[in-house]
């Protein structure tokens, strides 16, 4: 029930001021900016980005780094159109300390490196933001942790990367089951063929509900095996899809790479584009594979965006 701030004592303000977090007084002396007891004022600074690292033994539970400078303890950060970068997160860590000296609302992504997420902290996490990109490296997960969670937690994803995916059989599934639209890219790295053993429909039905620049770029640590070949044919096969180059300008398609470690950048195997969507026409057009990185840092197709589809499959 709300209480009109005006009616409380000056010693009741106080003893609100001391047990709000930064972020809370922050907010407090904005909405009662002339109110005495809300004392002392807290200091807010925009940033373009932030990098929180963990560690149980600091007084908010991790240390902030921002993009410029160290950070000051006493100030509130508000991240502005860029990222901010989470470290060694454990089974442990609450997701609320970080919106006690952080606003997030404007960021745009997010990277996950080096840390064990839980699905309370996903879930809690995305419930305060509105991302539209992430990256999750060097990451292990919960056993509560599947695909799902991350397409029922962070809704309006456009780009996202894993180099480990969580729970890897019928991935696929959760991005189907959950109707996610609206990509421009999907990354990730496979270990093991299994992965790659999925339902050719409701790969198509996936690929159709992203938007028409979407690329989804797997990373296979040998591409010279036979085994390796016969997945991606059965999987990508001539029913739905037709094989091109990669200078080919099509839309919606699935780039497959390997990428050596002393390689500057990924050496593309084969470009698989949706059979009803390559024309003979589409060879005619300005190619738009230019050398662009996405925000992940990952090269991508850059041509024109399309609405959001919706999921339709044959099953």
């Amino acid at each position: 029930m709300p209480y009109p701030l005006s009616k409380l004592a000056y010693g009741l303000r106080s003893r609100l001021r001391e047990l709000a977090s930064p972020a809370e007084a922050y907010a407090l002396q904005v909405a009662a900016p002339d109110f005495e007891g809300f004392k002392p004022i807290q200091k807010l600074k925009n940033v373009t980005g932030l990098r929180l690292h963990f560690n149980d033994i600091l007084p908010f539970g991790y240390e902030i780094e921002d993009s410029t400078e160290s950070s000051d303890s006493q100030l509130v950060y508000r991240i502005g159109s860029d990222c901010m970068s989470l470290h060694n997160v454990n089974r442990r860590h609450s997701a609320k300390p970080i919106f006690d000296r952080c606003f997030l609302s404007a960021a745009i992504g997010i990277f996950f490196e080096s840390s064990h997420l839980t699905a309370t902290f996903l879930h809690d996490f995305g419930a305060q933001t509105n991302l539209t990109f992430m990256s999750v490296f060097d990451c292990t997960f919960s056993a509560d942790v599947t695909p799902h969670t991350f397409c029922t937690a962070y809704k309006n994803i456009t780009e996202l990367t894993f180099d480990n995916l969580p729970q890897k059989l019928n991935w696929v599934d959760a991005f189907v089951e959950t109707n996610y639209s609206g990509m421009t890219l999907l990354h990730f790295q496979v270990g093991d063929l299994d992965l790659l053993k999925v339902s050719t429909i409701r790969i198509v039905a996936f690929l159709k509900a992203q938007r028409h620049t979407f690329s989804m770029d797997i990373e296979l640590p040998r591409y010279d095996d036979a085994e390796v070949r016969q997945t991606l044919e059965a999987l990508f096969n001539s029913t739905y899809f037709v094989e091109k180059g990669n200078h080919h300008r099509a839309v919606r398609r699935v780039i497959i790479h390997t990428w050596n470690k002393p390689e500057r950048y990924p050496r593309v195997c084969r470009v698989f584009c949706l059979k009803d969507e390559v024309t003979d026409k589409a060879d005619n057009v300005r190619n738009p594979w230019r050398k662009r990185r996405y925000s992940s840092g990952y090269w991508g197709y850059d041509g024109p965006s399309s609405s959001k589809s919706a999921y339709k499959t044959d099953e």
